[in-house]
């Protein structure tokens, strides 16, 4: 069941996503990515989208960030009708998105910069985030004299930084370690929390995606839709402690039940789309 709305009367949920699906190719051979999928998100909401490689989550996510066009269906933002990027949503992608040529704190006035913003205005608000995400004394450093995680930690505040209403966030910390993903887990959930912000988070890890949400949403294999959808009542406020209990657990595990199959289904996928190439 999807979340409600947000409490005051007449005021229309952060994201409404209504039977979206997206084929690619042409009209010789069309490959369907994406069944219809429908999901409302409320206000302040932390969601995680979950499932196999390649099922269609990325694809899902770049719609609603304006970056994919030509699909069926609709997206609203706060009521308004979705029509490419919007200014109330922020993006954080998976590989290192840091200028190599722009120092911390400039890679963080980078978007504001694009927007037009004043250069007082900035860098207050650059400096900010580096206060918030703890890499005020990296200001003058460049990516190249950063950690992978620090320099995911930079990507975070530009988008932060542009006051997004919704975030967007595609495997931020795939290529992190285990232990590096924890704290910066940790950390996320800190600034959701002190901002109130949307973030719709795709994931493969099934414990990220239980320490982190609210809701986690179990996609089929490709071509995708909801299969099933996770309450995650684990108490808030909430950090990496979490992950030693027994409800903890139980979650993993259940995630885990509803996608065995379709991790099974995507692999097959895989190994067929494979065969047919070789003949």
């Amino acid at each position: 069941m999807n979340a409600p709305t947000d409490g005051a009367a007449g005021t229309a949920p952060a994201l409404v996503i209504a039977d979206v699906s997206k084929s690619f190719g042409d009209q010789t051979r069309r490959v369907p990515a994406l069944g219809k999928v429908s999901l409302t998100v409320a206000r302040g909401e932390f969601v995680s989208l979950i499932g196999p490689s390649g099922c269609g989550k990325s694809t899902l996510i770049n719609i609603v960030a304006g970056l994919i066009d030509g699909y069926e269906g609709r997206v609203t933002v706060s009521g308004a009708p979705l029509d490419g990027p919007h200014p109330s949503i922020g993006m954080v992608f998976q590989d290192d998105s840091t200028f190599p040529w722009l120092s911390t704190l400039q890679n963080v006035e980078f978007g504001m910069r694009m927007a037009g913003v004043n250069a007082t205005e900035r860098r207050e608000r650059a400096m900010e985030m580096l206060d918030l995400i703890g890499l005020r004394s990296f200001a003058d450093r460049y990516p190249a004299q950063l950690s992978g995680g620090m320099r995911q930690r930079v990507a975070l505040a530009r988008a932060l930084a542009m006051r997004p209403e919704i975030l967007l966030m595609d495997e931020p910390f795939a290529a992190l370690d285990e232990q590096t993903r924890m704290v910066l887990g940790e950390e996320l959930l800190r600034l959701q929390e002190e901002l109130q912000q949307t973030v719709v988070f795709v994931t493969h890890n099934l414990g990220e995606a239980v320490q982190l949400s609210d809701r986690v949403v179990a996609m089929t294999a490709r071509p995708a839709s909801i299969k099933a959808i996770l309450e995650v009542d684990l108490p808030r406020p909430r950090d990496s402690s979490i992950v030693s209990s027994d409800r903890y657990g139980e979650l993993v595990a259940h995630l885990w039940s509803l996608l065995r199959e379709e991790a099974i289904t995507a692999f097959n996928q895989r190994d067929a789309a494979q065969a047919g190439a070789v003949r």
